[in-house]
């Protein structure tokens, strides 16, 4: 589902995809415009992560089944993992293409602020998840 979210604006946005690269950690997709503009960009790294918040959310509000709620909790731990801001994933790509907006940030003062990001993130996670009582 998270991929079919990234390839639904693929190809919504008439875009064509010159190669695909499957791995452990995920699908890479080389695309036949080569660089994107950073809208195209950002929505495109946000689609993935949007499908699982929104199946996940859709699952907890209308499924009644264990099965249901096994599934939402998979698609929004799919989305927490994936928003995470650090590596090759849709979070790093969406921080790194925020914070290239910021034209007075310095190339090291970005990078300690997505490092920032990363451990707020992780905060927020484990609060979300009740870990500070």
């Amino acid at each position: 589902m998270h991929e079919a979210g990234h390839f639904t604006y693929v190809f919504a946005c008439k875009m064509r995809i010159k190669r695909i690269d499957f791995s452990l950690f995920g699908v890479r997709v080389t695309l036949s415009e080569g660089r994107l503009r950073e809208g195209q960009e950002l929505f495109l790294n946000l689609s993935g992560p949007a499908v699982n918040l929104l199946s996940g959310g859709l699952l907890l509000l209308w499924g009644d089944s264990m099965q249901a709620k096994r599934a939402a909790a998979v698609h929004l731990a799919v989305a927490a993992a994936t928003l995470f801001p650090l590596g090759n994933s849709d979070g790093a790509a969406i921080a790194a293409n925020l914070l290239g907006r910021c034209r007075r940030l310095s190339a090291p003062a970005k990078i300690w602020l997505r490092r920032g990001l990363a451990v707020l993130y992780f905060a927020g996670i484990m609060a979300a998840g009740g870990a500070f009582g």
